[in-house]
């Protein structure tokens, strides 16, 4: 029996796998002892399976374990096929804010590239065979997924991450308003834990359903997403060329669900920045320099980075417009970045 590596079920990855497999033809020259399975995977209530095969060009050890993982990406193809269109709004929680802003997104971003993918554990390799068709030789697999044990355990996990979220919904947190969404965020990685999981169990169980988010988890999620939308953020330009920027680069962070407020802001970007520019071939090219720094109301440093901006156009403000959009785009990310690294 091969060994029994977990099968990450990222679906892009999986399907991307499942079209490099393919089933020599046996008409001719057809074994007797070819297994069943290999033409026409079993069928049996509760399961889900997956054939691999791959032709043996070296290491006959080799091309069965290649055959081995084409067969597990098969059986998420089978499991993939069935699945309805509304999948992804069955299973993904939204913030219950309407409309995601852009530093909501990147939060939801950085947020996941910290969580490690789930992985599915009962996904096993059930059978195997080695032939020869045609002068020409085959090593073939079964994947083999106890739907119902791998539901069960998912259930498990998703009850053990609820447990971990509801103190953080029965918590009252005290402080500014950036004191209050600090205490919030840790449950920010247990929901995208928790969204893989419900995604995982959806993809796998036989009723195509998931686990529901209780009401009061659902409110949570709506106090940290109402926090991070009410935090006031200062823009300071520390020199002539940052004067320059200013309100442009305002206008996009307001734009990007930002809210601008010069007294009593819970963060402040300190901008400085060398601006310069050439004109060729009626075009304007400008380029900003800029050092920011993300500083809270104590005066802590929180982030400190550097970027250059590039606009062009025909006309000369649009191209600074333009370079001042692309230094926005950096300094919200940034304060995501920023509001992400209070998790450590």
């Amino acid at each position: 029996m091969a060994s029994k590596p977990a099968i990450l079920l990222a679906l892009t990855g999986g399907l991307m796998l499942a079209g490099c497999s393919s089933q020599p033809s046996h008409d001719a020259g057809r074994s007797t002892d070819l297994p069943m399975w290999v033409e026409q995977a079993p069928q049996r209530a509760g399961f889900a399976y997956g054939v691999g095969s791959m032709e043996v060009y070296g290491d006959p050890v080799e091309a069965q374990q290649r055959a081995a993982d084409l067969a597990r990406a098969d059986l998420v193809s089978q499991l993939k096929v069935t699945i309805s269109g509304d999948f992804d709004n069955r299973v993904t929680e939204r913030s219950g804010t309407g409309r995601e802003t852009e530093v909501e997104r990147v939060v939801r971003q950085q947020v996941r590239s910290q969580i490690k993918p789930v992985e599915l554990d009962e996904v096993r390799i059930s059978e195997q065979y080695s032939g020869q068709f045609n002068g020409r030789q085959y090593a073939y697999a079964l994947a083999e997924l106890d739907r119902s044990a791998a539901s069960a355990r998912l259930r498990q996990r998703i009850a053990d991450v609820e447990a971990k979220l509801q103190p953080l919904a029965a918590s009252q947190p005290q402080g500014s308003r950036l004191q209050r969404l600090q205490q919030l965020l840790p449950a920010m990685p247990l929901f995208e834990q928790r969204r893989q999981l419900a995604e995982q169990l959806a993809f796998v169980s036989t009723s195509r359903r998931s686990e529901p988010l209780a009401d009061e988890l659902q409110q949570l999620q709506q106090r940290i997403f109402a926090l991070i939308g009410e935090l006031q953020v200062a823009v300071v330009v520390r020199d002539r060329d940052a004067q320059k920027l200013e309100t442009s680069v305002m206008e996009a962070l307001t734009e990007q669900g930002l809210r601008i407020q010069a007294d009593g802001a819970d963060l402040t970007f300190e901008l400085e920045a060398d601006i310069s520019g050439r004109y060729s071939n009626q075009t304007h090219y400008v380029f900003a320099d800029c050092r920011v720094r993300i500083v809270d109301g104590d005066g802590r440093v929180l982030s400190v980075f550097s970027e250059r901006a590039k606009g062009v156009s025909g006309v000369y403000d649009m191209a600074r417009q333009k370079a001042a959009q692309r230094l926005a785009d950096a300094m919200s990310d940034a304060f995501a970045a920023s509001l992400v690294e209070m998790l450590n």
